[in-house]
């Protein structure tokens, strides 16, 4: 809940470390967050659902980590979001619908355990 006193966070950058366990929900309740890297850490769990209430949100790499479930389609509502790394993770099932509705210019989700198809109006 500390991380909630920094109103003004842009920028988050913890790449490289030996953070271990969850990615705090809170985090994704800061207004003003643009950039979150995390990647190369230790990770754990699934990725924070309320990540779709994060509409300032641009940048999410979490590559190289041991993240796993879904990737939920509340994702939909992190409507700022270009760029999206979450290869060499253990996510599973189905990539999300919602997830093509965003601006993106770079998807990265190699590397995971996704299946199915992709979606017809990914384009």
């Amino acid at each position: 809940r500390e991380v909630l006193l920094l109103k003004n966070l842009d920028t988050i950058t913890l790449s490289f470390n030996q953070i271990a366990g969850f990615i705090p929900d809170e985090l994704f309740m800061i207004p003003t967050l643009r950039t979150v890297n995390f990647s190369y850490n230790k990770l754990t769990g699934a990725i924070p659902v309320n990540l779709g209430e994060s509409s300032s949100l641009e940048i999410l790499n979490l590559e190289c980590n041991e993240l796993n479930g879904r990737i939920s389609s509340s994702i939909a509502g992190a409507t700022s979001l270009i760029y999206l790394n979450l290869r060499s993770n253990q996510l599973q099932g189905d990539l999300p619908v919602e997830l093509f509705s965003l601006p993106l210019q770079e998807l990265l989700i190699g590397g995971n355990e996704i299946a199915g198809t992709l979606p017809v109006d990914m384009g």
